[in-house]
């Protein structure tokens, strides 16, 4: 008597062969760079943690629990950072339990104390816009006080301001097109009256083509968010006035 058919079990899979399937996924997707890299760079520890060879199938909820208590015994990591870790490693989690690699089960969350944000006062508000001196200020210090009215402005997320071109600014008909935004769907911003006097004057100095990034550094390339950043966050300071 022949022996009936029946359904292979999926071969055995590291976990760094069934993050590289799940990263490829990613790319499928088209997912955005950012997304990917930031994939990347919050499941490291976790593959340290669980060991890059290990078969991805022995993976439990035990195991997510585990490896909460690393997090906070082994890191400095706050709550809201082992969140941001987790989530990363729940997309890569339940992306391996849709191709049975293993036994499906729910990663949680923990539960973090929702802190009232610091906000700006009044003071520094009042330095932090305040106008720069033309004559005595270098390029930096400018672009940095326009950069932080265009973001008041508009409320742009830090990339999607670095990303705006040139040519993206219409004094014309006052209007911002924002290209690079978090869901990929193109925006159409108006320019106040206000902001479009501060990025014409801005232009004078800063020059450069259509084609070319609106916020850029002193060699008008492509201003970096990390950079931008640092710079922002210590202008509010009194002795960087």
């Amino acid at each position: 008597m022949k022996q009936a058919i029946t359904m292979s079990k999926t071969a055995s899979m590291t976990v760094d062969g069934a993050f590289e399937l799940f990263i490829r996924k990613c790319k499928v997707k088209n997912l955005s760079e950012n997304s990917i890299n930031s994939y990347w760079q919050k499941t490291i520890i976790f593959k340290d943690f669980v060991g890059h060879e290990t078969d991805i199938s022995t993976i439990t909820e035990n195991t997510v629990d585990d490896y909460i208590l690393y997090l906070r015994d082994n890191t400095k990591a706050n709550e809201i950072t082992v969140n941001s870790y987790l989530r990363s490693v729940r997309a890569f989690l339940y992306y391996c339990m849709e191709c049975n690699y293993l036994e499906r089960f729910v990663v949680h969350l923990t539960k973090v104390e929702k802190k009232i944000k610091e906000t700006y006062t009044d003071d520094e508000l009042e330095r932090l816009l305040t106008r720069p001196d033309i004559g005595k200020c270098s390029f930096t210090e400018f672009k940095t006080w326009v950069f932080e009215n265009y973001l008041l402005a508009t409320g742009n997320r830090l990339t999607s301001a670095l990303n705006v071109r040139i040519q993206d600014i219409n004094f014309n008909d006052g209007l911002i097109t924002i290209r690079k935004t978090k869901n990929r769907r193109q925006q159409i911003l108006p320019l106040s009256n206000t902001l479009s006097g501060i990025l014409m004057e801005y232009l004078e100095i800063r020059g450069g083509t259509g084609e070319e990034y609106l916020f850029c550094n002193v060699y008008g390339e492509k201003g970096r968010s990390n950079r931008t950043r640092r710079i922002c966050t210590v202008s509010k300071r009194e002795d960087c006035r």
